[in-house]
């Protein structure tokens, strides 16, 4: 349950949606009551009415574990010298050897570099730093929307007292990138100048790849209850939500991780391969052409988390029909269609006449795929534009427009021409573009300048995602535009009680919010409907 249920100072309260909600359906009928409105607010009646109410609808009419769910949950303080500590050393590491690692990446080999090992382990490599730049992008986002009081932490509905906050997420993504630099300096060192700094008796070069990823893997998966264990387990838990979309009820948390899948699409690719290279012991003579030579296997991975995304939009629009759903999942049935049109161009045989207009008609597509997706990424995630009464309507700030202006002292706000709105769209184009045109195509050029403009774009995409979720969240906060709550506004992270009456959504009637009036005793009134 969300925090708002505890707050002290309450005009009206709203019951949450509940994984019981099927229960709370056959308790109440067909048009369950979301919003109780107690009449002369007087704070010990209501916090017993609350409690009574919250238990007779998803407790079994036990107060006490009722008491336990709506007990306000905050965040634990940390040691500030420890934290600041582990913080500083990981980062102050890892800048000095990102240095080093960018001369080795673009000074020239000399000519004993074994080219072929550095090339078969590149991929390897590749996924992990994307990974590493997507949790370090995300700390980054989540301190933003902690310095715009954007309720992050009560949009994906995770609990408070266990999430980890931007620092310790720092702190995650300063680990791996440490292990991620210290065996890419290592492997280049060893590869082409044959400087070992493991003996090969300990550890063998080809190897050094492999020891990463289970390092990171390791982190990642550790069991026990450490390196924020909580965290880690509900984003397992939410990836695997996002794979059985259509069986399971679709949430926020849900849908925002679905849609970060479909920008590590280069990442699952890479990790495939790795398993490939060295569970087939393919490494022992850097054989990558046995790996590389399956074209269906980067085809099933580009097409999955669309697949999954579509079938969430489907399962939406059959819990709610809404024509949005519709829309959305009209969005992705282009997606896949251009992502199989373009499999299908790039088997057919060059030259032929099929094959060029198999061309055409994947460059139609992708064109097409890619502005459906910008148009939604502006006008529903983002809420730039709005069409009602037949014509389109510019929206109001958000609170990332409000921090440029504070930033830049501008008093008004002209939402027409407004320089971050209008940089916000032409970047999301621009990636987006780039993104679409390496899905399926192989770019032009040598080996190693293909798979460096690979890695170059996956790095562009996880840029413009985390800036399409700052975006997200701070329209989410203000306009529920996805419907996943049942009221509008939600409390800022500053603030520790509901100062304000909760308005109710259009959807809902108002003659189905039944009122509950104070009578002479409120506490002995909520102890009989309690029973």
């Amino acid at each position: 349950p969300h925090h708002l249920l505890s707050c002290r100072c309450l005009s009206a309260v709203s019951l949450p949606l509940h994984s019981n909600y099927l229960k709370w359906i056959s308790l109440v009928g067909k048009n369950p009551p979301y919003f109780i409105k107690v009449m002369h607010t007087d704070i010990p009646d209501n916090q017993v009415l609350l409690s009574s109410l919250y238990a007779r609808a998803f407790k079994f009419s036990n107060v006490k574990l009722a008491d336990a769910d709506l007990k306000q949950r905050v965040q634990k303080p940390l040691p500030a010298f420890k934290q600041a500590l582990t913080l500083g050393l990981t980062l102050g590491a890892c800048l000095p050897m990102m240095l080093i690692a960018l001369i080795l990446v673009f000074q020239k080999p000399p000519d004993t570099a074994h080219s072929e090992m550095i090339y078969a382990a590149y991929p390897v490599f590749r996924g992990t730093a994307v990974i590493c730049l997507t949790i370090f992008l995300w700390a980054i986002c989540t301190c933003v929307m902690e310095r715009l009081n954007i309720n992050a932490t009560l949009i994906l509905n995770v609990d408070p007292s266990t999430q980890a906050s931007w620092l310790q997420l720092l702190e995650i993504s300063g680990i791996l990138w440490l292990i991620w630099l210290a065996c890419f300096c290592m492997f280049t060192f060893q590869a082409n100048y044959q400087l070992h700094i493991i003996p090969p008796a300990i550890l063998d070069t080809r190897l050094i790849p492999c020891a990463m990823l289970v390092c990171a893997s390791i982190v990642f998966l550790w069991p026990f209850d450490m390196l924020h264990r909580a965290t880690r387990l509900w984003i397992i838990k939410q990836v695997l939500q996002v794979m059985a979309s259509p069986f399971v009820t679709v949430t926020f948390a849900s849908n925002f991780v679905g849609d970060y899948l479909t920008s590590l699409v280069k990442v699952l690719i890479d990790f495939a391969y790795s398993m490939c290279f060295y569970g087939s012991g393919a490494w022992r003579t850097d054989d990558h052409e046995t790996c590389r030579s399956n074209r269906w296997v980067p085809f099933s991975l580009t097409i999955l988390p669309l697949v999954w995304r579509l079938l969430q939009c489907a399962r939406r629009f059959h819990d709610g029909p809404d024509n949005m759903h519709l829309l959305n999942f009209g969005k992705y049935s282009v997606s896949v269609t251009t992502v199989v049109v373009g499999m299908i161009a790039g088997l057919s045989t060059e030259g032929t006449e099929a094959h060029s207009w198999l061309q055409r008609i994947y460059l139609f597509l992708l064109i097409a795929s890619t502005i459906y997706s910008f148009c939604w990424d502006v006008i529903v995630d983002w809420g730039f534009f709005m069409y009602e009464n037949g014509r389109w309507k510019k929206m109001p700030p958000n609170r990332l427009d409000v921090l440029y202006d504070s930033v830049t002292k501008k008093g008004t706000f002209h939402v027409s021409m407004h320089p971050v709105r209008i940089a916000s769209q032409v970047l999301n184009l621009l990636g987006r573009c780039a993104w679409a045109y390496t899905l399926v195509t192989k770019p032009p050029g040598d080996r190693f300048s293909v798979e460096f403009l690979v890695f170059s774009t996956a790095m562009i995409e996880i840029i413009r995602r985390s800036h399409w979720a700052l975006r997200r969240f701070a329209n989410e906060h203000l306009n529920n535009c996805g419907r996943y709550r049942v009221v509008k506004e939600i409390p800022d992270l500053t603030s520790q009680c509901c100062m304000k009456p909760v308005r109710e959504m259009p959807l809902l009637r108002s003659s189905t919010l039944p009122v509950i009036r104070r009578s002479g005793n409120t506490g002995e009134s909520a102890r009989r409907l309690s029973r």
